[in-house]
């Protein structure tokens, strides 16, 4: 074994010999009586700068002794302050360090043999400086806060280390001027926690920096945080700064924020909610209601409330700009001093459309070859009407230009052109020559690449005006017919009064009456149909005219009057005006011959005369209008006519139907006669003058005249005498009986006279009844068979109209061209009116003729 044998202790040199003797030697050895016991702080930056304590033994602190501090491969002199304290001054490591790996602090006795410690268990961490990212406020503002304020701010990083020597400060970055001094709470490798102080707002860059040991702040790295002051001004950030043209632009987005007097932006520290228009004139102008710049696609767009300190203009669009430069203007609605504004640049869109420059004086040849003046002209736009620049060479148009066959067939051809554009980019189209046909469209289509192509229309070149019209389909020109005003194209303006039945027919029908057609293919109101002969519906058909249909209870109430005004004239013209009804009745007329009243055989003589001026073609003669409707009206009055609105809203639309109404009035002449003459022949038997009694006062007026009187008739002369005084008439008959021979005997009879006077009136009744409605029937069908051969005649009767070249003709009746004389209806009416003017037409003379002697046998015996 080894032990100490002799040892001796040095104070001043801080040593201890010793010697060491064995079994088999004797050693000498030196230890030192100094050390490192403990080090505060344990963590610093490997930059240096920050003072280290080193705890230990055996220090001196004498003048002549220099103790050296040995850190992280760096030497720097240390500060004794007792045997046991020191402090040192770290400087930069010399060699890469590591917050894992642990740097010894060993003592360097400078002039005491140079002798130093060797400690390898306590010493420091030397990590690099921590890499700041972001500063986010306890109230979730990131990188800024209020100036007025005292909050926690999160900073954000990595290499953050847990120490009670960290610290953070505020500062200017420009300079590292230094605003207040923060304690750090650790919180993990990439977060501490520092405070915000009150302080002035930040007018540069400001931020935060971090040290490990409150020594070193990595001016390298900082977290960015503003001190925002109150509010004061306004700043503008656009999206971007370019609009492009359109129908409908969008201006880009832009954040308007409320700022502080720096310009520092408010953001969610802001409370207060103001309200910002966006226009294009200065604000000023805008609240005294000037017209903008340009027109807002929606005006609910251009004012936005703030949120968070900003208002944001997302959705502005604006109609159809120019390109050029645009400022838009963002102020507060209340306060105009809080404004800003943005000058955005428009440019084109892509093209959209195609503009061509037309003329006025253009004209596309028809019957000669016209080249256009001015030549057309084509910019390519875009949908803002801004001209585009086209990556196309060439525009094309391809225009109309029609040739005559050598069989005279038309050849509807085009022709190309292409044109190059000029400086301007406008495609200019020289030497254009169009042709065509007239009424068929000449056109030019232009195009230009993908946009889309337009089609222009050139009128045509037109006839001599008011001499000529335009043959459709031809190259020629044709004069104006009559009853019609040409404007040289092919349209015929037809005259009033008149009707045609299309566009391409140019035969013209006067019309009947003339009121019905305004000229053309149209009828006035209440016609229709062709020439304008039939009335719409809700009109009836009156003296040829359309009025306007009654009620349907009216039109009953008119008809009827009119079936009376009839029977009142068939009474007056037969029944009323027949002297002998019977032969008793003739006995009389031989004396009472020149007492009878000619009135109806005046009226029916007159009927007779006014029915033949129908025959007459009035219209057609050169006579004064006062006496051609004088003659009109006279003959039309002297037959049944059913031509009146009332008959036509009931039962008639048409001359054909008309037919079938006057047809049916046969019938219903006859039952009235035989109701008229039945009540008559009554009341003239049974309620009228006595004939004995007639037949003597008769006798007594020719007595007076001085003729004689035959014996036979005396006995009715003295009833006459007698006044009908049964006794007196007995009386004067037996005073007289010299005179009435054997008339006298009849007086002893005269019950049985009595009875003979009822048969007789009996067998008077019979000749009566039948013999008036003879009569009645004949003055009813001499009112009717005129009628009724006119409008069968009629019915038979049909003409052709020119319907158009596009149309076949058309076979109308000429009394009444609305009935086509081609169909089913009017084939079954020619059929009637045929049966009409054989069994009527013959059969009614033949008729009269029979009543005639009828009349004869019983009236003359």
């Amino acid at each position: 074994g080894s032990m100490v044998t002799a040892g001796q202790v040095d104070v001043a040199r801080r040593l201890a010999l010793l010697i060491i003797t064995s079994d088999f030697s004797i050693s000498f050895s030196a230890f030192s009586l100094f050390g490192v016991k403990a080090v505060s702080p344990t963590i610093i930056d490997e930059n240096g700068g920050a003072v280290i304590t080193v705890q230990g033994v055996g220090f001196t602190n004498a003048t002549d002794a220099l103790v050296y501090c040995n850190v992280s491969g760096a030497v720097f002199l240390a500060n004794v302050t007792s045997t046991s304290l020191l402090t040192c001054k770290t400087t930069k490591a010399s060699s890469a360090s590591s917050v894992c790996v642990l740097d010894a602090v060993n003592i360097i006795f400078a002039n005491l043999s140079s002798r130093a410690t060797s400690n390898t268990l306590v010493g420091i961490y030397r990590p690099t400086p921590a890499t700041l990212v972001t500063a986010v406020s306890e109230l979730g503002n990131i990188g800024f806060g209020a100036y007025d304020t005292n909050v926690s701010v999160t900073i954000s990083g990595f290499g953050f280390i847990e120490t009670t020597q960290a610290s953070c400060r505020f500062v200017r970055v420009s300079d590292n001027y230094v605003f207040f001094y923060s304690t750090v709470q650790f919180i993990n490798s990439s977060a501490v926690v520092c405070t915000q102080y009150p302080t002035d707002p930040s007018s540069e860059t400001t931020g935060f920096q971090y040290s490990h040991d409150s020594a070193y702040y990595s001016t390298n790295t900082y977290a960015p945080y503003t001190i925002v002051g109150p509010t004061s001004n306004v700043t503008s950030v656009p999206a971007n700064l370019t609009i492009t043209a359109d129908s409908v632009s969008s201006v880009p987005e832009v954040l308007v924020y409320l700022t502080d007097a720096y310009g520092n932006k408010r953001l969610s520290l802001e409370t207060n909610v103001y309200t910002f228009r966006c226009t294009s004139i200065q604000p000023i102008l805008q609240i005294a209601g000037n017209v903008e710049d340009v027109t807002f696609s929606n005006s609910s767009t251009v004012v936005v409330s703030t949120v968070n300190g900003v208002a944001t203009f997302s959705t502005v669009g604006i109609l159809t700009p120019t390109v050029g430069t645009l400022t838009f203007y963002y102020f507060r609605t209340q306060d105009i001093s809080l404004a800003t504004s943005v000058e955005f640049t428009v440019v084109a869109g892509v093209a959209a459309a195609l503009v061509v420059t037309t003329s006025t004086a253009w004209q596309a040849g028809v019957y000669s070859d016209l080249t256009l003046a001015p030549a057309p002209t084509v910019k390519a736009t875009d949908a803002a009407g801004n001209i585009v620049s086209s990556a196309e060479a060439f525009a094309r148009v391809i225009y109309t230009y029609a040739t005559k066959n050598s069989d005279g067939s038309i050849n509807m051809g085009t022709t190309t052109q292409y044109a190059d554009a000029d400086d301007q980019g406008f495609y200019v189209f020289s030497f254009v020559s169009i042709k065509t046909v007239f009424d068929t469209d000449a056109f030019m289509v232009f195009s230009l690449g993908d946009v889309p192509e337009v089609r222009v229309l050139v009128p045509q070149e037109i006839c001599v005006t008011g001499l000529e019209y335009a043959l459709t389909g031809t190259f020629s020109c044709a004069n104006c017919p009559a009853n019609s005003v040409c404007d040289g194209t092919s349209t015929v303006t037809v005259d009033a009064g008149y009707w045609r039945a299309a566009a391409d027919a140019f035969e013209f029908y006067e019309c009947t009456p003339s009121e019905a057609c305004p000229g053309g293919t149209g009828c006035a109101t209440g016609y229709t149909s062709t020439i304008c002969a039939a009335c719409d519906d809700g009109y009836g058909k009156s003296q040829g005219a359309c009025a306007k249909c009654f009620s349907k209870a009216v039109n009953w109430i008119l008809t009827l009057a009119l079936i009376c005004a009839f029977a009142v004239i068939v009474y007056v013209l037969s029944i009323g005006g027949m002297t002998v009804t019977c032969l008793r009745d003739a006995e009389l007329t031989k004396v009472e011959a020149l007492q009878h009243n000619p009135l109806s055989v005046v009226v029916i003589i007159g009927v007779s005369y006014l029915q033949m001026l129908t025959l007459i073609p009035i219209a057609s003669l050169n006579m004064p209008s006062w006496m051609n409707d004088f003659i009109t009206g006279s003959a039309t009055g002297s037959k049944l006519n059913p031509n009146l609105s009332f008959v036509g809203c009931l039962f008639a639309g048409n001359e054909a139907e008309t037919l079938t109404v006057v047809l049916f009035v046969i019938p219903i002449a006859v039952v009235i006669c035989i109701g008229l003459s039945a009540v008559s022949s009554y009341l003239r038997t049974y309620k009228g003058v006595n004939m004995n009694t007639a037949k003597a006062e008769l006798h007594l007026a020719v007595a007076k005249k001085g003729t004689a009187t035959d014996l036979n008739l005396r006995l009715d002369l003295a009833n006459a005498l007698a006044g009908r005084n049964r006794a007196h008439y007995i009386s004067i008959v037996q005073d007289h009986a010299d005179l009435f021979g054997e008339g006298a005997q009849l007086l002893v009879s005269l019950e049985a006279e009595k009875q003979a006077e009822i048969a007789q009136r009996k067998i008077d009744l019979k000749q009566r009844l039948l013999n008036m409605i003879l009569v009645s029937v004949l003055v009813a069908l001499f009112f009717l068979y005129p009628t009724i051969i006119e409008y069968a005649a009629n019915i038979l009767n049909c003409t052709t109209v020119d319907m158009g070249s596009s149309h076949p003709s058309k076979s109308v009746m000429t009394k009444d061209p609305s009935v086509d004389c081609s169909s089913q209806e009017y084939q079954h009416t020619s059929i009637v009116a045929w049966g009409t003017l054989g069994g009527l037409g013959f059969g009614i003379p033949l008729l009269n003729y029979f009543f005639i002697q009828i009349l004869r046998q019983t009236t003359c015996g």
